[in-house]
């Protein structure tokens, strides 16, 4: 996120333009001449909101219906930006049973705002007509993030 700020040094005010990653907790910053102070958002240009947990960047919702006695499971896909993506699956004892790759898929905004439109995941009985009643666990990954989801099979 680019954040305007002023130095303030002895030789006068120098507008800048700082790039901040939000994932980054301790910011290093080096001048040619001694700061006497800084000013963050002078202008109050920019929505930032301080000491509250940050959105994460790739949710899922689901599944549902948990458990499943068909074999079909339904997953709600949430990205802050867009991004190749996968799901592995699992059993219990962490042996990889399928992989599926999904594509690119575009932003969607965050699981919060009722305004975001989800991209939708369906896990269908010819995907897991091979799989015996179990537990799995099934890994969604974009090339930042991933998230794991528990989902039990009842056949």
């Amino acid at each position: 996120m680019g954040v305007p700020v002023v130095i303030h040094c002895q030789d006068g005010d120098s507008p800048t333009t700082l790039i901040l990653d939000c994932r980054q907790k301790n910011f290093r910053f080096e001048f040619e001449c001694p700061v006497d102070s800084v000013s963050i958002d002078p202008a109050h240009e920019v929505l930032m909101t301080l000491g509250q947990e940050i959105v994460p960047s790739f949710q899922v919702k689901g599944p549902w219906p948990n458990p499943s006695n068909d074999g079909e499971g339904n997953f709600r896909l949430y990205l802050l930006e867009g991004s190749q993506s996968e799901v592995k699956m699992y059993d219990a004892r962490g042996y990889l049973q399928h992989q599926w790759d999904l594509g690119f898929l575009a932003a969607t905004g965050p699981l919060s705002n009722p305004e975001s439109l989800p991209h939708d995941w369906i896990l269908t009985a010819n995907q897991t007509n091979d799989l015996a009643s179990g537990v799995y666990w099934l890994e969604f990954k974009t090339q930042r993030n991933s998230t794991v989801k528990k989902w039990t099979l009842v056949r």
